[in-house]
C-alpha cells in the first residue's frame, strides 16, 4: 500500500519534510493574516492524487460518498504530518510509527471494503 512506500521516504528525509511543514504552516499564517482571516490552502494535494491512482482498481465498486471518505481517511496515514504525530505525540520510534500508519491504512481499507460487500456501515 502507498503508506508502506511513501512514509519510509519521509522518515529517511525527516528533517527536510519537517522544514517543508514549517514553510507550509508559515505560509498559511502569512496568507491568513493578509486575507483578513480567510483560510488559505498552501499545499497542492499530491497525497490525494496518489491515493486516487493507487485505489483505482476498486473505484467502480465503491459508492461516491464512501469513495470520498476512503480517500480522505487514507490521506491521514501518509506524510510528515502523520509521522510527526506518531513520533512527537505518541512517542514512537521510526519502525513502530511506520507499522502503525501502514496498519491504520489497511484497517481503513478493510472497513470500506467490508461496508461495500456487506452493506453494513462500520461502527465505532
Amino acid at each position: 500500500m502507498l503508506a508502506g512506500l511513501f512514509n519510509p521516504i519521509v522518515v529517511v528525509n525527516e528533517s527536510e519534510y519537517r522544514e517543508a511543514l514549517r514553510v507550509y504552516l508559515d505560509t498559511w499564517f502569512e496568507n491568513r493574516s493578509r486575507d483578513n482571516g480567510a483560510l488559505a490552502r498552501v499545499r497542492v494535494g499530491r497525497r490525494a492524487r496518489w491515493l486516487e491512482q493507487t485505489l483505482q482498481p476498486i473505484r467502480k465498486e465503491v459508492p461516491p460518498a464512501l469513495w470520498r471518505r476512503l480517500k480522505n481517511s487514507l490521506v491521514l496515514t501518509l506524510g510528515i504530518d502523520s509521522i510527526v504525530i506518531m513520533k512527537d505525540v505518541c512517542g514512537l520510534e521510526d519502525k513502530e510509527a511506520l507499522e502503525v500508519l501502514s496498519w491504520t491504512a489497511r484497517v481503513i481499507l478493510q472497513a470500506v471494503l467490508r461496508e461495500v460487500h456487506t452493506g453494513k456501515k462500520t461502527r465505532l
